[in-house]
């Protein structure tokens, strides 16, 4: 397991499922965590190679949620 380091911003936010969202500002990654302590998916925000970039915040939607942003989106650039 690897260990996960934030000073600030960091951020965990339980999911419907009874697992976690965990956000690592410093190391720019967001995970999801199961109620059983296994991580779902894991992402990181990668530059380069070498370096990560910051993330302030990740967020779990459900289908429902992603399908009305998408809709909305493509309203706001004129799409049907």
């Amino acid at each position: 397991m690897q260990n996960l380091y934030t000073i600030i911003r960091g951020k965990i936010d339980p999911t419907d499922s009874g697992g976690m969202m965990i956000t690592e500002f410093e190391g720019g990654r967001a995970l999801e965590v199961s109620a059983d302590g296994e991580v779902v998916w894991e992402y990181v925000n990668r530059f380069d190679e070498a370096f990560t970039l910051e993330m302030t915040e990740a967020r779990v939607y459900s289908v429902e949620e992603a399908v009305d942003f998408r809709e909305t989106f493509e309203r706001c650039l004129g799409s049907d």
